[in-house]
């Protein structure tokens, strides 16, 4: 079974390697995509990542996004159905996508240096989705360890997992799973890739 890895802010598809090697091991087959977290849009990422699913001859494709790249996930599935373009039925999985924006990121651009640093991304992260795909199962997995660089820019809302807020990712019609790990823990925890490997399953 088909799945793409797409990755977080900052972080380039190694940071799913991890990931990819379980959901491998339990029959799955990873497929990583890459794009600029910092140079590119929301929407100039999730086009890009739609045409490189058009050139995946399965059908059937799950797909798995860590923080921002649930968000392209998101605005993927959004402009397909926009554009009419059909692709293969699988489950949405979210591992701590600030669906409803993302506070820490806020606040890192109140600072000229932040906003540098955020590039494209300052959009991104503040850009909310309303509800999960209809006609895709979706499930969100939230971390609750307030554990992450998040933390040093202010307080965050609680649960959290140290950089992004459970409220923060609160996706109507998506079933939502708490586990005690980070932000950066949601694509190397044993028990996170369980959750995941589970939820693909259905």
């Amino acid at each position: 079974m088909p799945v793409v890895l797409v990755h977080g802010f900052l972080v380039g598809p190694l940071s799913c390697f991890w990931l990819g090697h379980q959901l491998r091991q339990s029959g799955f087959q990873p497929h990583t995509f890459a794009y600029s977290t910092r140079q590119a849009s929301l929407q100039q990422a999730a086009d890009a990542l739609l045409a490189y699913a058009q050139t995946l001859q399965v059908k059937q494709l799950h797909w798995v996004g860590h923080s921002l790249g649930g968000l392209v996930i998101l605005a993927m599935l959004q402009a397909a159905k926009e554009q009419r373009i059909e692709l293969p039925m699988g489950h949405v999985v979210l591992l701590g996508s600030p669906v409803r924006g993302a506070s820490a990121a806020a606040r890192l651009a109140r600072h000229a240096l932040g906003r540098r640093l955020l590039g494209q991304a300052r959009a991104s992260l503040h850009h909310a989705f309303d509800s999960a795909p209809t006609d895709r199962p979706t499930t969100v997995i939230r971390g609750t360890q307030p554990l992450g660089a998040g933390r040093l820019l202010g307080s965050l809302p609680t649960p959290n997992d140290g950089t992004v807020a459970v409220e923060e990712t609160e996706l109507s019609g998506a079933h939502a799973i708490d586990l005690p790990t980070t932000h950066a823990g949601l694509v190397l925890s044993p028990t996170v890739a369980q959750a995941v490997v589970e939820a693909l399953r259905g």
